[in-house]
């Protein structure tokens, strides 16, 4: 067995760190390389004995190595903050590295460089021989198994991290991941000095990652993949060719590995995962322009609850009111619904909706109106982490261990009363509007279909429609895509003469024949439409754009 003698900040959480470590066989917590004789921790907390806090850290070699310990060990400080550490302050409180064996210095000094390298500041880090140690008293010792919501400088997060890691990850594999963090405390305080991603003139986009330990890195987005190339002091980069105006979305793959930009703080949640965004303008009007911010007067963005007697609940919608509602008067609704996986943030940040209707309501080319934005999970009162059932892991359907009590379609009904009578809105079916997409689009129709005297406008964005067979063969087997009380349905919203019935899919989207099987009918019904076909598929680049042409077609 080996040892090593580590300070940290407040020993109890450096200690529980240490011993989530495979390979770490013990753990004794003291004060080490101070100016008295058994001190105690009263004597100690004074900052009058020379003492640092220090963790006793015995290993298997065999198991794990120095090196590997010690470059965890900079993973649960900040290295260039002198006598501090978290909210705690003081010499007692310094980091350092205290060897017992000459041999050890060698490998200390190697991680010392290497982590020196990484860090725009210099490191605060003591490196010096065990000059004394001595035992803490015994309710010290494995304080955060006797305690386990006792304090802790070090996020919990640390724990799982150092139960998960293992030699075989090696140093690489740790200081590629230290470099895009920030680990600990220092994230706090660390400012990113490199600019990712950087739009051009010309409207290429540089990208650049500090990854000095990395082997491979590339970033992948929805404007292909391009592989970076490692330049000097370990920055990797590249440029994509001129991109046309748009916000897009990407992230790093780092040794195989996906990891978002560390130097761009923009970002925007997809259902389970993240990806950073960026947004390419080149003129004013383009899109790029209509999804971003620009000078031009701004709505207001609320969450806003309300109580749900359908679905026995109270539950969560985003609502736009345009700039000037404050004034007085009153306003169209158009409903705007999203998609499997989404919920009542999505539009506002994947779907850019609030850039979109602030500017073309400041370019005159669409009235002012609210825009609720419900939650369309019939088992989620609210986004994931936002309402009681804490923060599970979302999914494609969302909160799928909660059974609904009813349908989202069954349910609107609460959303639409709530709104006319907590909102001055123009509460008939002429000035009111319904559009979504995918489910969202499933949804709009048949929300549209179920409520015929309520929505004078009805957009189907690359909608899931709900008709009543599986394929194209159930549909020659069946000889109609509806069932009879479907047709009826039907028949009756037509009949009310909707001032718009507008669908909208890509080519390339896997529901075009879902969309298309839909609009055969319509032809063979008389039923009138308007149909918009774009490129691409089932992609939020696409439901932008629609919501941008639809906006414009409503209440004049």
């Amino acid at each position: 067995m080996k040892e090593i003698y580590l300070a940290g900040g407040c020993f109890w959480g450096t200690e529980h760190y240490f011993k989530q470590i495979e390979g770490v066989t013990n753990t004794e917590v003291g004060f080490a390389n101070g100016n008295t004789e058994n001190p105690t921790y009263k004597e100690v907390y004074t900052d009058q004995t020379g003492y640092a806090e220090t963790v006793h850290v015995v290993y298997d070699e065999q198991v794990v190595s120095l090196e590997f310990l010690l470059n965890m060990f900079f993973k649960a400080i900040d290295p260039t903050s002198l006598n501090k550490q978290g909210h705690d302050e003081g010499t007692r409180y310094r980091t350092g590295v205290y060897y017992v064996t000459e041999d050890q210095l060698p490998i200390i000094n190697k991680v010392f460089a290497e982590q020196q390298a990484l860090l725009p500041e210099p490191i605060a880090v003591e490196r010096l021989p065990l000059k004394n140690f001595y035992t803490a008293e015994e309710y010290h010792q494995d304080y955060l198994d006797k305690n386990p919501d006792g304090y802790c400088h070090l996020p919990t997060a640390l724990f799982e991290f150092a139960r998960q890691a293992k030699e075989k990850l090696t140093v690489c594999l740790l200081l590629v991941l230290m470099t895009l963090s920030s680990w600990a405390q220092q994230a706090i305080f660390d400012v990113n000095n490199l600019t990712s991603p950087q739009v051009n003139d010309d409207g290429s986009v540089t990208f650049q990652l500090h990854a000095p330990k990395a082997v491979t890195a590339s970033v992948e987005g929805d404007f292909g993949t391009i592989a970076m190339k490692e330049g000097k002091d370990g920055i990797w980069s590249c440029t994509t060719p001129a991109l046309e105006p748009e916000m897009y979305s990407y992230r790093f793959k780092v040794d195989g590995m996906d990891l978002l930009d560390p130097s761009n703080v923009y970002r925007c949640r997809d259902i389970a995962s993240y990806t950073n965004i960026f947004i390419v303008t080149k003129a004013e009007g383009d899109k790029g322009w209509l999804y971003g911010v620009n000078k031009v007067r701004h709505g207001n963005v609320s969450k806003v609850w309300y109580p749900s007697p359908t679905l026995k609940t109270t539950r969560r919608m985003t609502v736009y009111t345009p700039a000037g509602y404050e004034n007085g008067r009153r306003y169209p609704v158009l409903y705007l619904l999203h998609g499997a996986g989404g919920d009542e943030e999505a539009w506002t940040t994947l779907g850019r909706a609030a850039q979109i209707l602030d500017n073309l309501i400041a370019e005159g080319k669409v009235k002012p109106m609210i825009v609720v934005m419900p939650n369309g999970n019939a088992n989620s009162d609210a986004a994931p982490g936002e309402w009681d059932k804490g923060m599970y892991k979302p999914s494609f359907m969302g909160h799928t261990a909660s059974e609904p009590v009813a349908s989202t379609e069954e349910a609107f009904k609460d959303i639409v009363s709530y709104v006319d009578k907590h909102y001055r809105t123009l509460a008939n079916k002429k000035n009111r509007a319904i559009c979504g997409l995918s489910m969202g689009g499933g949804h709009s129709f048949a929300i549209s279909r179920l409520y015929p005297d309520w929505f004078n406008y009805v957009g189907l964005f690359s909608a899931y429609v709900h008709l009543d067979v599986k394929d194209r063969a159930d549909l020659e087997a069946k000889g109609c895509c509806f069932t009879p009380e479907s047709e009826r349905m039907l028949q009756t919203q037509f009949k009310k003469k909707p001032a718009l019935y507008w669908i909208a899919i890509g080519k390339d989207d896997f529901l075009y024949d879902n969309n298309k099987m839909y609009r055969e009918y319509l032809d063979q019904k008389g039923y009138p439409y308007e149909y918009v076909e774009t490129d691409g598929g089932h992609i939020w680049r696409n439901w932008r754009i629609y919501l941008t042409q639809f906006s414009q077609r409503l209440f004049k």
